[in-house]
């Protein structure tokens, strides 16, 4: 009976919806919020908002939708949607890049970020041939780390984000610091909400009112009779 008591609990655990979101600051009063709203791994929706925005669940975005990919998009309040070729299996399972972007140098005091209790590192990164030593705030929360790595499935798979950041080894790297270990807060980067509650069934639906757009392929002058 306990076995299947625990059985029970786990697999709930497992299929709950959740949340997460990611501030990156674009300058001293703009900055951009980037949020994964996930069923499960056939059902997500990847999107942003400004921090000044109204609307903080827009219905332009990256959808998957029963493990099929779309990209809706808005312009002059009109929607669209096409189909996104795949880059690879649905939801591969991203691991720790095994040339980091950051090397550790120091393990600090902790800091708590998001409700969520992170260390505090001192680390060093290079980049365009700079090196440079920064204190970043990771956590070893194992809901949040599988959140994560779901997060980068996910862009991985499209190809980019929600609002156009490019997928790439060094990016993963940034967040997924270590094994068992992501990133919470860095220069320009904090985590700005992990929650798991149940999120309605409509959020994993094409808008009603988007449109699909019809790609049209043109004739070279070779194929003209």
């Amino acid at each position: 009976m306990k076995k299947i008591l625990l059985t029970g609990l786990i697999s709930v655990a497992l299929m709950a919806d959740y949340t997460i979101s990611y501030q990156f600051e674009e300058d001293d009063e703009i900055s951009v919020i980037d949020m994964m709203q996930y069923k499960n791994d056939k059902n997500i929706k990847l999107s942003y908002h400004y921090n000044n925005d109204s609307n903080i669940f827009p219905k332009r975005g990256l959808y998957v939708i029963n493990g099929i990919r779309y990209s809706v998009e808005e312009n002059d309040n009109n929607l669209t949607y096409r189909g996104v070729t795949q880059y690879g299996d649905m939801i591969d399972d991203c691991q720790a890049n095994p040339n980091p972007f950051f090397r550790v140098i120091k393990k600090l005091e902790k800091e708590y970020i998001a409700g969520f209790e992170g260390e505090i590192w001192l680390v060093e990164s290079k980049e365009d041939g700079v090196r440079e030593q920064e204190k970043i705030v990771v956590s070893s929360n194992k809901e949040l780390v599988q959140a994560v790595k779901t997060y980068f499935n996910t862009i991985k798979n499209f190809g980019e984000g929600a609002y156009g950041q490019e997928f790439d080894a060094e990016f993963q790297s940034m967040f997924m610091v270590a094994e068992g270990y992501v990133l919470i807060a860095a220069k320009g980067i904090e985590l700005y909400k992990f929650e798991q509650n149940e999120i309605v069934p409509s959020t994993f639906e094409l808008p009603k009112e988007a449109k699909k757009v019809v790609e049209v392929i043109e004739n070279s002058e070779d194929d003209e009779v």
